[in-house]
């Protein structure tokens, strides 16, 4: 223990603190007053422990270990009352600090479909390097979720889900220095309009088969981990999201051109909430190209994001991104190599 002070009313009245061994001797600057009653406080940080489970019990060893005067006389006055009457306290964690990001938002909205919405930020402090598994729990609108990812350091860790949809563990998660914490979910397509979903904190009692890598030693979560991470309730919305195409609807291709034809110029967006556009397919909707074929370039806000050759059926590109208010330009130009006609 470090800074140990005792208080009387809130005010420190401890002059001097010392300690010998598990003896500490306090020196007090105070006067009760006749037939007056004194409560008096002892408090102190907690400097450190050398596991995560240590008990405090403060005791008188002998009645004449309080030493008093009477102000008037200048004797020592007696104690009589009872010698061990001090509270246990149990300390529990202080190795691995759990603490969340302040102000960080209580509820977060995500729309349906939407990717990588953060519903926890905080810091994992630690002495030395660890390893241990991660179990969240959500309600019963947590089947919702589509994926969790726990982020540590810059390492991601995507959660396995239970067959109820409610159960999220993150296996093997390994720490090797203090690091910044976020928890990230993407929602199902599915997920239920304007509901919300809840999951407990991330704290030492969700943790199972810890170790400290630098010996292989375990240890419990339960006993060792101090403070949580809180995470949020998620809103779940249905957004609004629109697609135009400023193209004209129908293109002529000359064969054998060497040029580029725009067939797609247009936008996305969405009026309610974020949407995270995971894939966009091109299918041909009428006649047929033989063994001909045409390459076709996507453009997402003026940057090229692949190219892909198609020849028969459809085409998909995938990762659009998220789109949200602020329009999003979506160009696809196509090059053919056409032989028949």
């Amino acid at each position: 223990m470090t800074d140990v002070e005792v208080l009387r009313d809130g005010k420190v009245v401890s002059t001097k603190v010392t300690f010998n061994g598990s003896v500490m001797t306090v020196a007090l600057n105070d006067t009760i007053t006749a037939a007056k009653k004194a409560t008096y406080t002892i408090q102190a940080k907690i400097a450190s422990l050398a596991d995560g489970a240590k008990s405090v019990h403060l005791y008188l060893n002998k009645d004449t270990d309080i030493v008093s005067y009477e102000t008037s006389t200048n004797f020592r006055a007696t104690v009589t009352e009872g010698v061990d009457n001090f509270r246990t306290y149990t300390i529990t964690g202080g190795k691995i600090i759990l603490t969340s990001e302040a102000g960080f938002a209580t509820t977060v909205e995500a729309g349906q479909g939407y990717t990588d919405a953060v519903i926890a930020k905080g810091t994992l402090t630690l002495a030395e390097p660890i390893k241990f598994d991660l179990n969240l729990v959500g309600s019963a609108n947590a089947t919702g979720v589509k994926s969790m990812t726990l982020e540590i350091g810059g390492s991601r860790y995507p959660a396995t889900i239970n067959t109820e949809g409610t159960g999220f563990t993150f296996a093997d998660v390994y720490v090797s220095k203090t690091a910044a914490v976020k928890l990230l979910i993407s929602t199902t397509a599915t997920a239920i309009n304007n509901s919300t979903i809840t999951f407990n904190a991330i704290q030492g009692a969700n943790m199972s088969n810890g170790e400290y890598q630098n010996n292989a030693t375990t240890f419990s979560g339960q006993a060792v981990v101090a403070g949580s991470i809180s995470v949020s309730n998620v809103n779940v919305k249905a957004p609004t999201f629109t697609i135009k195409n400023n193209a004209s609807s129908t293109v002529s291709i000359i064969k054998n051109t060497s040029s580029t034809v725009t067939i797609f110029d247009g936008e996305l967006s969405s009026t309610n909430g974020t949407v995270s556009v995971s894939d966009l397919t091109l299918s041909n909707a009428s006649g047929t190209i033989g063994t001909d074929s045409i390459s076709l370039t996507l453009y997402v806000d003026g940057v090229a994001k692949s190219t892909l050759n198609y020849t028969t059926g459809s085409v998909t590109f995938n990762s659009i991104g998220n789109v949200g208010s602020t329009p999003k330009s979506i160009k696809i130009e196509a090059l053919p190599t056409v032989t028949t006609t």
